[in-house]
């Protein structure tokens, strides 16, 4: 098993470390059980991915569900699946994102969303679901290149259904989807294996799955028509608890209203019920109601319905990431003497630890960020734990220290403005400009900034979870169903190993990296192989001194990138005389 899979690789050359991790991919797919695989970011994955499938296809008749993270992911999969020749890839991508019919898409709540489509195809009020929408049985297929002027998604099923797919891909939401899951494992024939892209996501998710927060928005409506919920809010706000349980038959009387209701509280009250009978346990704090839900399978479960299953990612921490799971796994490294020229440090006397957090201590690292923006080549990206964390920087005035474009990540922000935001930050490589953002985000863990669109990342804080009921509930929830003994501790540290990981996205890759919180020492034992050699401890002060003398010793690397954005001509950004951009 796994000769001649070379042949089917579309490229002339392999990157370092790609062959290893073909043959791991080949072995691990062509086996049972959970394996997971330890690979660098930007080595290659999707085109190595894709060359297991299409042999394995090929050679055993094997079908894949192929699980990404999101909506982006899927398009690189679909880009690279065109460079194959033998190989059948079909995306499934979301209700939401391909509803055509505003009177369902306008709403915010998904599982109403939900609720509204179903009403209306079954009430013959959806005019795009009564059409059909063209079947177009391309290699490889997409629904947002669907034809026709009939509902993309249903449309999209039934092509996929009639398809005869080797590779269905889609995001993780569907391993959590019973209905959607079962009807992928009907259309995919044959040995059915997973193979799921950032795969140290996934426990996360799914857990956080089973979780149902409704918030104040949503209830206050409800609460101009019931008065038992009116006043259920008001004495707690008055009692000023954290937060408080409440019994589910109470609440679930409490949700039925007298006299005439709007349609759309009515359906909101339906759901609401529902779910609340269906929950767990439900808590009132004062970001709204919390339900949480009890799984009706675990993952492994899931994973146990398929032959084999293959996690890879970047940040995996070997024994840590084996108690991540209820099932013993096999532990595969791609084993590199280097990754990209990289150095980082740990900052020994920064910490944003919440009862250290100063004006003062917000100062000194706005200050040392602005002398860092000078002896830097290439744009930096700055990704803190927190909103508020970015937030205390902006106030410590680092828009007046910095000389350079400063673009700021905002809360809530559309995938259209993010989109617009980093492509301006990355036309802005030559100026030097600083990204802020959060850990955890698709900034620090979905994007790719290869060469001098980013060539410097600061993690400011470690991404731990705010005391509370939540904190609580997660926390039981990760000990319910994994092996961790410190889940909290782990998953902080690869947020932050995966926005480190930015900068260094080849074996050539350039990156500084600086960890600053001197809790990061915590983490050296569980970041990935790549990193965890490469890190030291320094004075943040020291920092900007250690990063000239590493870019004067390396920087000819940069000088002469030319890495233009998709679709941009590198000719075509200014090399100097830009206004600067600031509070983006």
């Amino acid at each position: 098993m796994c000769e001649g899979i070379e042949r089917h690789f579309p490229f002339d050359e392999f990157r370092p470390g790609q062959r290893e991790l073909l043959a791991y991919l080949c072995h691990s797919l062509s086996g049972r059980g959970l394996a997971l695989i330890e690979a660098p970011n930007g080595i290659g994955k999707t085109a190595t991915v894709l060359t297991a499938m299409e042999y394995l296809s090929q050679e055993i008749g094997a079908t894949f569900l192929y699980l990404v993270r999101t909506h982006s992911q899927i398009d690189r999969v679909l880009d690279e699946c065109r460079r194959f020749s033998m190989i059948r890839v079909a995306a499934l991508r979301g209700k939401r994102e391909l509803c055509l019919n505003w009177r369902a898409n306008r709403i915010a709540n998904y599982h109403l969303f939900n609720k509204r489509c179903d009403e209306l195809r079954e009430e013959g009020k959806c005019p795009y679901f009564a059409r059909n929408s063209q079947r177009n049985m391309e290699r490889c297929f997409d629904p947002l290149n669907l034809g026709g002027n009939g509902c993309p998604y249903y449309g999209s099923l039934r092509t996929i259904a009639k398809g005869n797919y080797d590779v269905v891909v889609a995001s993780y939401a569907y391993i959590m989807d019973e209905d959607l899951l079962k009807f992928v494992e009907g259309t995919l024939g044959g040995r059915r294996s997973i193979l799921i892209d950032e795969g140290h996501n996934l426990k996360k998710a799914w857990l956080s799955n089973h979780f149902i927060t409704i918030e104040r928005d949503l209830l206050s409506p409800i609460s101009h028509h019931c008065w038992k919920i009116r006043d259920l809010l008001s004495y707690f706000k008055r009692s000023r608890l954290s937060y408080v349980a409440l019994p589910k038959r109470y609440l679930a009387a409490s949700l039925v209203c007298e006299g005439t209701v709007p349609k759309e509280v009515r359906e909101t009250l339906i759901w609401l019920r529902g779910e609340v009978i269906e929950a767990e346990k439900v808590f009132l704090s004062g970001e709204g109601l919390l339900l949480l839900r009890r799984p009706k399978s675990t993952l492994e479960e899931i994973f146990s319905k398929y032959e084999s299953v293959v996690l890879i990612s970047g940040t995996w921490g070997e024994s840590e990431s084996r108690g991540e799971f209820l099932v013993d796994a096999n532990y595969r490294r791609v084993s590199l003497p280097r990754w990209g020229r990289l150095e980082a440090y740990i900052t020994r006397d920064f910490t944003t630890r919440f009862e250290e957090r100063s004006s003062y201590e917000y100062y000194r690292l706005a200050t040392a960020l602005a002398d860092l923006s000078h002896r830097v080549f290439g744009n930096i990206g700055v990704f803190a734990s927190s909103y508020d964390i970015l937030q205390g920087l902006l106030d410590a005035g680092l828009e007046e220290l910095v000389e350079r474009p400063i673009f700021v990540e905002r809360k809530g922000m559309r995938e259209t403005e993010r989109a617009y935001l980093i492509e301006r930050y990355k036309r802005s490589w030559r100026e030097r400009a600083i990204l802020l953002g959060v850990q955890g985000g698709r900034n620090s863990e979905g994007e790719d900034f290869p060469g001098p669109y980013m060539s410097t990342s600061v993690i400011v804080g470690m991404q731990f979870m705010k005391p509370g009921i939540v904190r609580s509930l997660t926390l039981s929830l990760w000990r319910r169903y994994s092996r961790l003994d410190n889940p909290e501790l782990l998953i902080a540290c690869r947020s932050a190993a995966q926005a480190a990981a930015r900068p260094v996205r080849s074996s050539d890759d350039l990156g500084f990296v600086v960890f600053a919180d001197d809790r990061f020492k915590l983490c050296l034992n569980l970041f990935p192989g790549w990193l965890r050699g490469m890190t030291k401890v320094a004075s943040l002060e020291d920092v900007p001194q250690l990063a000239d003398e590493f870019f004067s010793s390396n920087g000819y690397l940069l000088e002469d990138a030319r890495v233009p954005l998709d679709g941009v001509n590198s000719s075509t950004i200014p090399l100097e005389g830009r206004p600067l951009e600031k509070g983006y």
